[in-house]
């Protein structure tokens, strides 16, 4: 069994970078690029009416549902699997990745999107439910509609889709660092990255650059944003990545003998 050493994690971490670099070009634009196609997708569908009233709620409910299907919102799991595979062959040209690695990387990315559609539903369905509600009165016409909910898929979904997207890219880092050390027999790992900000979760500032077992990791249960701390170290938005340390440095800064 290989050794978990310095070049060991050296060479892991060029690839990890090229296969984040790549995610980052990739996934984030596509995904805000097939809402905001949904966007003028709504807009055209709400232009078959002058005006709709809350008595038509639930049609216009369908209607936006439909517009956001069509244009590929709700397939994002699928669609970023394939996504995925593609950013595995972009890192290979840096750092060759075995045909298992890039299947558990495009299952990395794939599994972060299996809320989406719920998210969706619950950011856009449920607030125009909510809108049409609190104004049963007068009926909007749907100019002034389409506007709404653009804004308001601007604002929140693909606010959304930014957090999606980062939390798939970090999952991917964690993943083929996690296949990296288990194949290299790694026992510890560190919570590595970027030192805490102020925005940082709670896990992050006070276990950042620590060294823990993986069963350590595992006991500690959900995170703050109610993912498991192993894999996920922060959870959602969270930048850190546990990587493998080997046994004479993880027994030094643990203290043990």
């Amino acid at each position: 069994m290989a050794k978990v050493d310095a070049k060991a994690v050296a060479a892991a971490r060029r690839r990890m970078d090229a296969i984040v670099a790549e995610a980052q070009r990739r996934v984030e634009p596509a995904l805000k690029a097939a809402l905001r196609k949904a966007m003028t997708r709504i807009a055209a569908a709400l232009s078959e009416r002058d005006t709709w009233s809350v008595a038509e709620m639930e049609t216009l409910v369908s209607v936006v549902r439909g517009a956001l299907e069509d244009a590929g919102v709700y397939e994002l799991s699928e669609r970023f699997g394939i996504v995925a595979k593609a950013i595995t062959k972009a890192a290979a040209d840096v750092a060759p990745l075995s045909a298992a690695e890039g299947n558990l990387l495009a299952a990395a990315v794939k599994a972060r999107y299996e809320g989406w559609e719920a998210t969706v539903d619950r950011q856009i369905i449920d607030w125009i439910r909510d809108r049409m509600i609190s104004q049963s009165v007068e009926p909007l016409d749907y100019m002034t509609l389409a506007d709404e909910i653009s804004q308001h898929l601007d604002e929140t979904v693909v606010q959304y889709a930014g957090t999606y997207a980062e939390t798939a890219i970090s999952q991917i880092e964690r993943d083929a660092w996690i296949a990296t050390g288990e194949a290299l027999g790694a026992e510890y790992w560190r919570w590595d990255g970027p030192p805490p900000i102020d925005t940082s979760h709670p896990e992050c500032e006070e276990y950042w650059n620590h060294v823990f077992t993986r069963e350590e990791l595992e006991a500690m249960g959900e995170n703050s944003t109610g993912l498991p701390v192993w894999p996920t170290l922060g959870g959602w938005g969270c930048r850190h990545t546990p990587t493998p340390v080997d046994p004479e440095t993880a027994v030094a800064e643990r203290g043990e003998k």
